[in-house]
């Protein structure tokens, strides 16, 4: 099972990246997705076979490697696209964009490269207009019985959403930034014990806003860090589904700049310890269950250390061959970005529904609830997120999705953020060889 821990503001992710959730060759929630043993999983999920395409037909053969090019084209209507206006504005958004994914077909080891783009068009807001660059590689290197060495890097060039937890608010345009990362697992493996070894860098680098009002610049950048993780698990096989784990997780978060309300930067060490389940029971559910304890330290006294209980979930629930039910969870402490404010605590529930009502037809839907919690001031965030949509397949090569998402956001608290709602109704055509 992969080792991803919920230690993100989702208020960070785009309501967009959201909507991709049921669009056409969207990655699944499932954590066993990135599992480099899902292919030899005895479950699968309804959107992994829904999506699933026989060996050979899938991309261009080109000598040991495998190109699979993609290209898509989303029209969208939000009703809401300026969040912290007094009044409501509506747009139509068109996306075009494409990707290219280049896979190794070697006996051993593996190698990825992959590339895209996508040029979002707002008909009537020109200056919300953006492209997104993408690009990265992955690489498996196997040695031993089945013990292996897995690193990527990343990287990605896009804009904050109008309605991220830490965007300037009332600027020109949404804020752009550029984030690069690199990381490397090791995996050694023995008949019941196995141990993962990782690490993983990034670097963010945010652009200065310009404020609407006057013009004048709004400094973005006491945002641009650093970040370090390292973590080791030992796995404890008690069942041939069935693994105990334990694990230690080390973060360090380093800020280019002070805060210049404030005079200091937000600069952090933080540790995890924690121990779970790690389950992959045919016809029945895959996952992990995670709990733990987190210490959140700051530099500069200006801001709150603290730490309490942390805890995750993840799993998928096969209630039938047609039917999957996804459920996520999760309590961790998140450094924040937000001026005067050190950090947070993010809790977070989402439940997700696929169906398979005929071979090439997929219907979704999905609720989530994110709450944080902010130390250093009086602030508290609750988000609700609902979404509901379909996909039809046209043959092996081209499909349909259309979807629905809803999002209704409250502040409670002496620095409270304005409230605000937001549908989006979306179209997706996607190409795919």
């Amino acid at each position: 099972m992969p080792r991803t821990l919920f230690g993100r503001s989702f208020m960070k992710t785009s309501l967009s990246t959201l909507a991709l959730i049921i669009a056409v060759g969207a990655p699944s929630l499932s954590m066993a997705q990135d599992n480099p043993d899902a292919d030899v999983s005895p479950n699968k999920s309804v959107r992994d076979r829904f999506f699933q395409r026989p060996r050979g037909e899938a991309g261009i053969a080109v000598g040991l490697w495998n190109i699979q090019p993609s290209a898509n084209v989303t029209a969208s209507y939000v009703d809401n696209v300026f969040i912290d206006l007094p009044e409501e504005i509506n747009d139509g958004i068109i996306a075009a964009g494409g990707d290219v994914q280049a896979r190794s077909l070697w006996s051993r080891h593996e190698v990825r490269l992959n590339g895209g783009a996508t040029r979002t068009t707002y008909i009537d807001n020109d200056t919300e207009n953006f492209t997104e660059v993408r690009a990265g590689t992955s690489g498996r290197f196997d040695f031993g019985r089945a013990s292996n060495l897995r690193v990527n890097a990343d990287y990605r060039s896009t804009v904050e959403q109008r309605t991220a937890l830490q965007t300037a608010a009332g600027s020109v345009e949404p804020v752009r930034f550029v984030e690069q990362g690199v990381g490397a697992i090791i995996d050694l493996r023995q008949t019941r014990f196995r141990e993962e070894l990782g690490i993983r860098f990034v670097d963010t680098n945010f652009d200065d806003a310009i404020a609407a009002s006057d013009g004048s610049i709004i400094d973005q950048d006491f945002r641009d860090q650093q970040f370090t993780s390292a973590f080791v698990r030992q796995y404890i096989r008690l069942r041939p589904a069935v693994e105990l784990f334990l694990q230690a997780e080390g973060r360090q978060r380093r800020f280019d700049n002070e805060q210049l309300a404030l005079g200091a930067a937000q600069d952090s060490d933080s540790y995890i310890l924690s121990g779970g389940l790690a389950f992959d029971i045919q016809k029945a559910a895959r996952g992990e269950i995670e709990v733990g304890y987190q210490d959140e330290d700051f530099e500069s006294d200006l801001f709150t250390d603290f730490s309490g209980f942390s805890a995750r979930a993840a799993m998928e629930v096969f209630i039938s061959n047609l039917t999957t039910v996804n459920l996520e969870g999760g309590r961790i402490i998140v450094p924040s970005a937000v001026i005067g404010a050190g950090g947070f605590f993010a809790n977070q529930a989402l439940v997700k529904v696929d169906h398979e009502l005929f071979r090439n037809v997929l219907i979704s839907g999905g609720v989530e609830y994110r709450r944080e919690a902010f130390q250093d001031f009086d602030r508290t965030d609750t988000t609700y997120v609902g979404t509901v949509g379909a996909t039809y397949l046209i043959g092996r090569h081209v499909g349909i999705a259309a979807e629905y998402i809803y999002s209704d956001v409250s502040s409670d608290g002496a620095f409270a953020r304005s409230p605000f709602d937001q549908n989006i109704f979306r179209l997706r055509l996607d190409v795919r060889r």
